[in-house]
């Protein structure tokens, strides 16, 4: 699919599955330096309405930090500018 969308010069917005994104970083990585968009679609692709609120919102926090870490990292500024990365898994 990247390699179509290459060859049409067109960009794509990819709606990524966390467990998909830990499993393979360097394809999200490659997904986003070629330019697409990266959104997120939880952790596991659970059916949401059949699941209670609280486990919805921590697989959509899962599956955020997943892409999140296959796109080298969480990072977050500090006051007084210092940097840090967080490994969330």
């Amino acid at each position: 699919m990247l390699a179509a969308l290459a060859g049409e010069c067109a960009r794509a917005t990819f709606f990524l599955v966390g467990r998909s994104s830990a499993k393979f970083p360097e394809l999200v990585r490659r997904i986003a330096a070629l330019g697409h968009t990266i959104a997120h679609h939880s952790f596991s692709h659970p059916i949401i309405s059949k699941i209670s609120f609280e486990q919805a919102k921590e697989d959509i926090e899962l599956g955020i930090a997943a892409d999140e870490m296959a796109l080298n990292g969480v990072w977050i500024r500090p006051p007084v500018g210092a940097f840090l990365s967080l490994s969330l898994f």
